[in-house]
């Protein structure tokens, strides 16, 4: 998931499919379509999979990587059963 912020509002602008680094990959072409430059993202939102990891590294070199707050929920409250 990828948001802009308009001002002091937040607007997501782009949700994706898929497990492999190739969304995140088909992320930054369709933004790259819509005008948006890449180097410009400062945040995007992943899951946990080390093929997003990798594709937000390589793709989106200014941002941070944001974990996805239901499985950061799920993996902390796995390690402490």
């Amino acid at each position: 998931m990828v948001y802009q912020r308009y001002y002091f509002k937040k607007a997501v602008i782009h949700v994706g499919e898929g497990k492999e680094a190739d969304a995140v990959n088909n992320m930054e072409k369709e933004l790259e379509t819509r005008g948006l430059q890449v180097e410009n993202i400062k945040n995007v939102c992943i899951d946990m999979s080390p093929a997003y990891i990798s594709g937000v590294y390589y793709n989106f070199p200014n941002a941070n990587i944001v974990f996805d707050k239901f499985q950061t929920k799920e993996l902390l409250n796995g390690s402490l059963l």
